[in-house]
Order: C-alpha cells, then sequence, then structure tokens
C-alpha cells in the first residue's frame, strides 16, 4: 500500500520536475498582437547555471522559473511571455526547471511557476502562482 502510494504521488509530481534541454542560440522576439511565443525565442534570457542566477551583469532584475511540464506555467506562458517580449527597461531572465538542482540555493524558491527580484546579487522577493507571477509581470516597463 505504501509503495502504491509513494509510486502515485511520484507519478503526480514528476512533471514538476522534468524539461528538455536549453538551447543557446539567439533570436528576435515579436511583440505584435496575436504572436505565440516559446520559450525558446527568448535564448538570449535562459540562465543555463543555477550560479548564474545571481551574477547578471545588471544589479536589478528577474527570473522567471518555470517547468515544461508545469500545468500553471503552460496556463500562463503566453500571457507572460508576451510580457517579458514588450518590456523596454526592466530584466527579467528565464529558468527552466526540471529539478531542485537547477536553482542557486540563495533563492527561496516556493516551485513551479515563481518569480524572482534580484537586487545587489540577492534574492529580495519571490512570487509564486499564476496571479503572483503576472502581478509581477504587469507592472515592469
Amino acid at each position: 500500500m505504501k509503495r502504491t502510494l509513494a509510486f502515485f504521488l511520484l507519478m503526480l509530481f514528476l512533471p514538476l520536475f522534468t524539461g528538455c534541454s536549453l538551447t543557446t542560440t539567439s533570436t528576435t522576439v515579436s511583440t505584435e498582437p496575436g504572436t505565440t511565443y516559446e520559450y525558446d525565442d527568448f535564448s538570449d534570457l535562459l540562465i543555463n547555471s543555477p550560479e548564474d542566477q545571481l551574477t547578471r551583469p545588471e544589479t536589478d532584475y528577474y527570473i522567471y522559473f518555470y517547468g515544461e511540464h508545469c500545468y500553471l506555467c503552460q496556463t500562463i506562458k503566453q500571457e507572460a511571455l508576451a510580457y517579458i517580449a514588450s518590456l523596454e527597461t526592466d530584466k527579467v531572465y528565464l529558468v527552466r526547471v526540471s529539478s531542485y538542482d537547477d536553482i542557486n540555493e540563495a533563492i527561496d524558491f516556493p516551485g513551479t511557476p515563481s518569480i524572482a527580484h534580484i537586487v545587489a546579487y540577492e534574492s529580495v522577493n519571490v512570487e509564486k502562482g499564476e496571479s503572483g507571477v503576472l502581478g509581477v509581470l504587469e507592472n515592469l516597463t
């Protein structure tokens, strides 16, 4: 019984921690209404290493954490990426999460989707869930 329950829970949460490999090619992202976005369209914003999450060139930026198979991430994907594509001042980097090993240990990571505000190389705030992520993104410029 315990093994069955453990297997069921593993299968239930496994999609939250699986993902595809990251690409490193740069592309131009359209901000035209009706555009469909993919995370790989923002390859110049993808952070591949946890060590790089707190060492970006800017001193004030955001990191959007998403899972490729995260249901809520997929639900807000187009809206979140449209906000990111439209930014002119603020910077939002992307981290594809496949396990907790993908997160810098200094960031209080609550799960996907979430967005961390990084100031002076430290995580100062993390918002979780659809409303948390979109609430932050809609207030950026």
